[in-house]
């Protein structure tokens, strides 16, 4: 209210709205590269294997809605903590599967700044949790 006055409540909502809309969005198409590109399969949005992961996690999504019974503001605000609270996992097993792949050509500097990027991470979703569940 300070810096927009009345608009402020319209900012807010329009940020929501954005963010809703591009979680929706990225998050079952993410999720599809990312699996069906670990699993050696098509990464074609029309395969049926990229498909079903996607709309999978659409349906997981909705079922996480339907059963918290939460606010929209409310269910945006969880999803974006979990993303938070996910990133190390996923950033850990990104970089395990760079390291393994000895196929993909790297540079020192680049594995150490994986490290890096990944501890960092790991550290700041490590304080968040100290932070809500300790004080």
């Amino acid at each position: 209210r300070p810096v927009l006055g009345d608009l402020s409540v319209w900012a807010f909502a329009i940020g929501l709205f954005a963010a809703g809309l591009t979680s929706s969005i990225t998050a079952p198409l993410a999720t599809g590269y990312a699996v069906c590109g670990l699993m050696g399969w098509s990464t074609d949005v029309s395969s049926k294997r990229f498909r079903i992961i996607a709309l999978s996690v659409i349906g997981i999504a909705v079922a996480f809605v339907l059963i918290a019974n939460k606010a929209p503001a409310q269910t945006i605000t969880i999803a974006q903590i979990a993303n938070g609270l996910l990133l190390p996992i996923v950033a850990v097993i990104l970089l395990v599967a760079v390291f393994t792949n000895k196929d993909m050509p790297r540079s020192r500097l680049q594995e150490v700044s994986g490290v890096l990027v990944v501890l960092f991470v790991s550290l700041l979703a490590g304080w968040k949790l100290w932070k809500v569940f300790v004080g």
